[in-house]
This record gives structure tokens, sequence and C-alpha cells, in this order.
């Protein structure tokens, strides 16, 4: 707008100019001389003359070159227009998609990559919402269109994993990702965030606490899952520890709130490994500090042939803090069992019954322990009653 001001300016200040000079010039003729002609006219005639052609030539030019300048001009309104018939497209194709919609969206999506909008984008969506449709083979197709086009690969391979993760395939989404492995933990949090979720499928869980870390560190992952993620970490790690060094390697790094948290997974995974003196140890010196029925549920499984007469003591000593905790009453029990005290371990279960009313196991234990005594009547009628308890569980 500016340039053309500029131009109508110029244009008006070369009449004055030209106006000026011809007032100015009174008298003044030019002469022009062709032999054998000899032409004279006026100066103001000469000077209109000229204009007239100047301004009269360059406005034949500039419509010789509109006319010329026609066929672009319409092959730039027809791609505008089509371009705004395939943002249409695709905004309405993503709006069907967000809506759940998703033969609308692929058919959109299609057609706006034919126009060749965003092409990446529309191909990764068409892919996509076949994926949703259940069309692997129309999937598979878009996913190797976006592959082949510049600039296309990294994210095919991302949505392409992705899809396969939600078709239950990590091992297949591991593959995708693998030529970013080494660069997950610096540049690229999509990628983290993926092989995050394909370790925590494949049960890796060493690599899955190294990209949950990396996600921690930058705040990527959500409070709402972020406990429940972490607590499912650790006991993947507990659960998968060969060696009871490594496992008291792990228990001791971890800070006292989630030491407290999974105590009872790392005694349970010290008693498959059997090293009973270690689980020992850890619930006898939690117990000082800290309560947990679970841990003395676990202490009778931890006993061994020397070590069940300080067991006993040590138990009896906890129920005079924790005299109605039911799982406390039931490895009293097995504990007196296996020191053949049949009266004190059958003491112990009637009081595990009677404060454990709604528990099976107190009621389990004592069917045992009478089946064992040969009163298998009695026995009998505790174990359909324990069956009937199990049973009218939600």
């Amino acid at each position: 707008m500016m340039k053309k001001f500029l131009q109508l300016l110029v244009f008006f200040a070369v009449i004055v100019f030209f106006t000026v000079l011809a007032f100015h010039s009174h008298g003044g003729s030019v002469l022009f001389t062709v032999p054998p002609y000899r032409v004279e006219v006026s100066f103001l005639f000469f000077i209109l003359c000229a204009s007239f052609i100047f301004f009269g030539g360059y406005f034949l030019i500039r419509l010789v070159d509109f006319f010329f300048r026609i066929p672009d001009r319409l092959r730039t309104i027809h791609q505008r227009k089509k371009h705004n018939s395939a943002l249409r497209l695709f905004s309405e194709g993503f709006v069907y998609f967000l809506e759940g919609r998703y033969a609308r969206a692929a058919n959109a999506a299609e057609q706006s990559f034919e126009a060749n909008l965003v092409p990446i984008v529309s191909g990764l969506m068409a892919a996509q919402s076949y994926h949703a449709l259940g069309k692997v083979s129309e999937r598979d197709y878009w996913l190797d269109v976006v592959k082949n086009l510049q600039g296309g690969e990294r994210a095919q391979r991302l949505t392409a994993a992705e899809l396969y993760l939600n078709d239950n395939n990590p091992t297949r989404a591991l593959e995708l990702l693998s030529p970013y492995v080494l660069d997950s933990s610096t540049r690229y949090l999509a990628v983290t965030r993926l092989l995050f979720l394909t370790y925590l499928s494949l049960e890796n869980w060493s690599e899955a606490m190294r990209c949950f870390r990396i996600l921690e560190k930058r705040q990527s992952i959500h409070p709402a899952s972020f406990f429940s993620l972490k607590q499912e970490l650790y006991q993947g790690l507990v659960s998968n520890t060969e060696s009871v060094e490594d496992l008291k390697k792990f228990f001791s790094c971890l800070s006292e709130s989630d030491q407290k948290l999974h105590i009872v997974r790392v005694v349970k995974r010290f008693l498959e490994l059997l090293d009973y003196g270690l689980a020992r140890r850890y619930i006898e010196d939690y117990h000082r500090k800290d309560w947990s029925s679970e841990l003395a549920l676990l202490y009778s499984d931890s006993c061994e042939d020397n070590t069940i007469t300080h067991q006993i003591e040590c138990a009896e000593f906890w129920l005079l803090n924790h005299q109605d905790d039911a799982y406390l009453l039931v490895t009293l029990a097995k504990l007196c069992q296996k020191k053949s005290l049949w009266g004190k371990a059958r003491e112990y279960l009637e009081q595990a019954c009677s404060y454990g009313d709604d528990m099976v196991l107190p009621i389990y234990e004592k069917a045992s322990l009478l089946d064992r005594l040969g009163e298998h009547e009695q026995a009998n009628v505790l174990y359909r009653r324990c069956a009937k308890k199990t049973l009218s569980r939600p």
C-alpha cells in the first residue's frame, strides 16, 4: 500500500515539474531537423507529447504484462482454493480422529495427503485411524508411505512403535526404537517415554528404571501415575534380583519411606533365595522400630532348626503389644508346631480365629493342625468353612 502511494506521489510530482517548466518557457520552441524537412513545435506542446508517449507506453507495457500473468494468477487462485479445501479436510479429519470417528478421519487424512498438505502428519493420522479400525494392512501401507517421505522416518518409527505397543507387541516396538536408544537420555524425550513403556511391557526392569529416572528428572511423568509406576518398577526389580548381595545393595539405596513400602517384598525374595537368616534379621530389625502384620506372618517361614526357640521368644515379646494381631498368632502357632508344642499352637490358633473371624488363614491353619492331630471330623468342618468364605468373597 505504501509503495503504491509513493508511486502516485512521484507521478504527480513529475506532472507539476513539467507544468511549471512549461509555464516558465514562454516563447520557447523545439526544432526537429530531418533533411530536407524542418519541424518546429512549441516547448509546451513537446512536453505534453513526450509525457503522453511516456505514460502511454508505460501503461501499455503494464497491460501486456497483466495479460501475460493471467495464467499464473489463475493457477495461484486454483492452488489457494485447493490448499484451503485440503486444510479444511485436514481440520475436519483431525476433529473426527479426536472424536473417535476413525473411518471419516482416515478418509479426510487420505485426501489431505493427496493435496500434499502436511503429508507426514496426514499419513500418520491415516495410519492411526486404520489402526483404531483394526485394518492392519492399510495401517502398514500408510506407515510405509510416511517412511519413504523426506524427513518422515523418525515420526514414522515413533508412531509405529506406539501402535505396536498398543497391539501388545513390545518386541517389534523395541526394534523400531533401537536406533535411538543411545540418544534417549539426552535428546528425544518421546523416545525415552516409549522405551520406558516398552521395557515395562517386556519386564526389563533395569532398563525401565533407567528410563524412569530420566523421565523423573525431566518432570515428564504424570503425578497421578508416578507412584504406581514407581512401585511396579521396584517390585519388578526385587522379584528379578538373583543375588542376595544385589538385593541388599538395592534395598540399602532406597529411601526410608520406600523401604517401608517394599520390606515385605524384599523379605519374600530373601526367602525365595533361601537366605533365611537375612530374612529373619530384616524382620526383627524392622519390628524394633515399626510393625507389619505381613512381616510377622513371614517370620515363621524364616525359621531354621537352631533358631525356633529364639523366634518363639521374639514373637511372644511382640505379642505383648499386638495381642489382637491374627497374623502374629498364626506365626506363633506355626513356630510352636515346629517344636511339637501342639497345645500352645492350638491355643494361639483359637485366639487368631476369634480376632480374625472374617479371615480364612487362621481357620485353615487350625484345620490343618486338627488334621495332624487326628481330629478329622472337626478339621473337615473348618475346611468347608474356609471354602465357603473363599467363594463368598467378591
